[in-house]
């Protein structure tokens, strides 16, 4: 009998429990490979890179678990491994890392599948068109030109459909993640202008324009108006163990500079820049690395192994990578004699073309 009752105060307690659980909680349950058993796995929010949960893989399986009160888009990652998701509300969000299938289990992953499903079909006629129109080519049933014309038009035709699919999702979820991710690749999907961006922006339902991967990419590309060619150079300043430094300290002075930011985990010294910089240096262009999301002391380290010679900004941290809108590194910026941006995101012979043009107009 007491046993009995204990069983029974045990079972109204979970009932009890379960009651009063809140409707705002997530589960994720998620396969990958075998590989990966016996490691950490982890749940980050996409737009602050921030990590929500981690989990061990036993079994080929994982989990998370936790309250969202505002869904948002995430990804799960470790490594190679990268899954993006939208966290909400749900029993179960199951997460396919073995076949990569997207996520099922809630309706605004349910939405977010539609539209990308959609941009998937629309993308697979686009490539049938393209290589049907290639085929003729070697066929020798149209000219080149012909089918050049014929691509340019298809492609004009299959960005209006991708803009209306945006657009029919936006119309659909004017007030949630789906909608604000929609719109956010409508953003990314070609460089913008910002009047253009700007015009369309007030055309959009105004609960999208405060989610967080909205404002980051708005952000973004007006700070790229901002340091566009033909603007004049952004200064930042940076504290370092020896004083300040800032970009107006190397920039503007009737020189050409190349500026490269870069990270120790990345190529911290491209063959490309090393090459300009043996042909210019001390004769009409300095060359100046700034060291982004770095700790100087790793900073230094690379720059010792691979024998770095030209000059740096250490310490930089993500400040220039905002006032000039860099998401990629390495990533130069020739600026021209009187501190003028004259390119940037060049490399190679692009790179090599734009600072002899620079340079040569410098010394005249």
């Amino acid at each position: 009998m007491k046993t009995k009752k204990i069983l029974f105060v045990v079972l109204l307690l979970t009932t009890l429990v379960a009651c009063q659980t809140p409707n705002n909680t997530y589960y994720i349950e998620g396969i990958i490979d075998e590989e990966m058993e016996g490691r950490e796995i982890y749940l980050t929010d996409y737009v602050t890179d921030m990590r929500i949960d981690t989990a061990v893989v036993r079994d080929g399986m994982f989990s998370f678990a936790g309250v969202v009160d505002t869904p948002f888009f995430a990804v799960i990652e470790e490594g190679s491994y990268y899954f993006p998701l939208i966290v909400e509300p749900a029993d179960t969000l199951f997460a396919d890392m073995m076949e990569y299938m997207p996520t099922t289990g809630a309706p605004l992953n349910d939405a977010l599948n539609a539209y990308d499903d959609c941009n998937r079909m629309l993308f697979d006629a686009y490539q049938v068109e393209v290589d049907s129109i290639m085929q003729l080519v070697e066929e020798r049933k149209i000219s080149r030109r012909e089918a050049l014309d014929s691509l340019d038009e298809k492609e004009r035709e299959i960005s209006r459909r991708f803009d209306e699919n945006v657009w029919r999702t936006v119309k659909a979820h004017p007030n949630d993640i789906v909608g604000a991710i929609a719109f956010r690749r409508w953003l990314t999907n070609k460089e913008r202008d910002i009047t253009e961006v700007d015009s369309i922006a007030k055309q959009v339902p105004s609960q999208l324009l405060t989610y967080s991967i909205v404002k980051e990419e708005l952000d973004i590309i007006r700070y790229k108006s901002l340091s566009a060619v033909g603007k004049p150079f952004i200064d930042f300043t940076v504290e370092t163990d020896s004083g300040r430094v800032s970009l107006s300290d190397f920039v503007g002075h009737n020189i050409p500079v190349l500026a490269l930011f870069w990270a120790s985990w990345d190529n911290a010294a491209p063959r490309d820049v090393m090459e300009i910089y043996r042909r210019y240096n001390g004769k009409g262009l300095s060359v100046v690395g700034i060291a982004l999301w770095d700790d100087p002391a790793d900073s230094r380290e690379i720059i010792a192994a691979k024998k770095i010679p030209w000059r740096q900004i250490l310490g930089a941290r993500e400040r220039p990578a905002d006032l000039y809108a860099i998401n990629d590194l390495p990533y130069t910026i020739l600026f021209a004699a009187d501190g003028t941006i004259v390119a940037r995101g060049l490399e190679g012979a692009s790179l090599s073309r734009a600072v002899a043009r620079t340079v040569s107009i410098a010394v005249k």
